[in-house]
């Protein structure tokens, strides 16, 4: 057994795409082990595949075991870094080992999430990678509370514990919009103060005699929905520490993400993994389980989903989903609950014309084509940036162009299949991935469209389309 303080509010880089000087030039995460049975803190970082690694050790790292631990914002050249982007997310944990090589005995850990923010500079990478904007983030700054209840799972006395969030725009400091605060079970109060020092302070209250659920539930989550500068919603873990009677060893039950519990972009699979002590023994081959998702109001359990793992998949994450398992153990039944969450980066969209925006004589044409980022990646890109509306290029087969439909305003996505171009706007294999809808505003910024006026990645405007000025608007989805 053991209690840890939590490690200190999520940290930032400042960093501009001209000046490329860092504040501050490294940050210090200390970590407080209490109790913890002899243990020594092993800090790891996350790759981008998920895994924990532990730290590195080199000069400017001496060591990953201990108290404190040195994040810098760049490495030397050949060096292992802890960074994936500029996103490092480290935790501290505990090792039995008494000598490297050290590794997680499972028993606690906490984790922290550092970013660089960059100023907007010249659009360089590292801003958000198109237009030299800034990119925003949102965060917490403590993503995880405990609260001590006796041996029937209730609160002993009244607990308050307070997180902040934060968020930047650049390296600019901003006020986040948060919105309904929801919890997991009954009986946690949750109150949004006003900003301070544009953080907004988020205060959870849990009254004794509180039982949290069911006196059996030891965990659950507080979500926090974030409107802007981004849209988001984050997500508070919190652990419920029963105490054991009086001569009989405790039954603790709990759910754990060895590889993290936050995919990108919705790929990939992370595992949850149940972690049982009956005292300090652990609860081997002696337990059945069931996992459960939450839909529709309630845990509907997941079929087959019987054993100590259950593997999450990315694609079935939309946004964030909470998932349950019920421990049968000595005729009891105990419940645990875990919350996974996506972080989709934020898309920006902007609109291209081959032909300027323009038009002479009204003898002009262009096209028009809507080009998506994210976070500094285009997405879904041209497939050529060949467009005529006379004469099949000529090319090899797998080229691409598009033929523009005066008529109708779309194009249409051709490819060369080695003997004829073929119409491939539909086809699954070849068709772009999103889906783009464009409306217009007259001159006077009226509506014309109700329903899209033409679809499509790319489109074909005439002179004779405009009168005086028209606002093509897109839509992508």
């Amino acid at each position: 057994s053991g209690s840890r303080s939590p490690l200190p509010s999520v940290q930032c880089y400042y960093l501009n795409d001209i000046v490329t000087t860092p504040s501050p030039s490294y940050i210090t995460l200390t970590a407080d082990l209490q109790n913890g049975g002899g243990y020594k803190i092993l800090w790891q970082y996350q790759t981008s595949g998920g895994q924990w690694n532990n730290c590195p050790t080199d000069l400017l790292h001496p060591n990953n075991v201990g108290e404190s631990y040195v994040i810098y914002p760049e490495v030397e050249q050949g060096q292992e870094s802890v960074w994936n982007g500029n996103v490092a997310t480290i935790r501290a944990c505990t090792t039995s080992n008494t000598s490297p090589p050290y590794s997680y005995n499972g028993k606690l850990q906490d984790t922290i999430s550092l970013y660089k923010v960059y100023d907007g500079g010249d659009g360089a990478a590292g801003a958000d990678g198109a237009d030299g904007k800034p990119a925003s983030i949102v965060f917490l700054s403590n993503e995880s509370i405990a609260f001590p209840a006796n041996t029937q799972g209730v609160t002993r006395t009244d607990i308050t514990e307070t997180c902040n969030v934060v968020a930047y725009t650049g390296t600019e400091k901003v006020t986040p919009t948060v919105g309904q605060l929801r919890s997991s079970v009954a009986g946690i109060a949750l109150t949004k103060g006003s900003a301070v020092n544009h953080e907004i302070p988020i205060t959870i209250t849990v009254p004794a005699g509180s039982t949290l659920g069911s006196s059996g539930q030891v965990t659950g989550t507080i979500n926090v929905p974030i409107t802007t500068p981004v849209e988001t919603e984050l997500v508070i873990h919190w652990a419920k520490l029963n105490q054991g009677e009086t001569g009989e060893d405790a039954v603790i039950f709990t759910i754990y993400a060895p590889n993290g519990d936050v995919f990108q972009n919705k790929t990939g699979t992370l595992p949850l993994t149940v972690m049982a002590y009956k005292g300090k023994v652990s609860i081997v081959g002696d337990a059945t389980y069931q996992w459960s998702k939450f839909s529709g109001g309630s845990f509907v359990p997941i079929v087959g989903a019987t054993a100590a793992t259950y593997q999450v998949s990315g694609d079935t994450v939309e946004g964030l989903a909470t998932f349950q398992c019920a421990m049968t153990y000595d005729g009891h039944t105990y419940l645990a609950t875990y919350t996974v969450e996506d972080k989709t980066d934020n898309y920006q969209a902007t609109i291209e014309s081959t032909a300027g925006d323009v038009f002479r004589n009204t003898s002009d044409e262009t096209y028009l084509s809507c080009r998506v980022w994210q976070n500094g990646v285009e997405i879904d890109p041209l497939k050529s940036a060949n467009m005529t509306t006379a004469t099949n290029p000529v090319g090899n087969e797998g080229n691409f162009y598009y033929r523009g439909m005066p008529q109708t305003d779309e194009t249409r996505l051709m490819r060369y299949s080695g003997t004829a171009w073929q119409d491939v706007t539909n086809n699954d294999e070849y068709k772009h991935t999103l889906t783009y809808k464009w409306y217009r505003r007259n001159k006077n910024g009226e509506s014309i469209d109700t329903t899209p006026h033409c679809t499509g990645k790319v489109i074909y405007i005439q002179a004779n389309d405009v009168d005086t000025k028209m606002v093509y608007v897109c839509e992508v989805e």
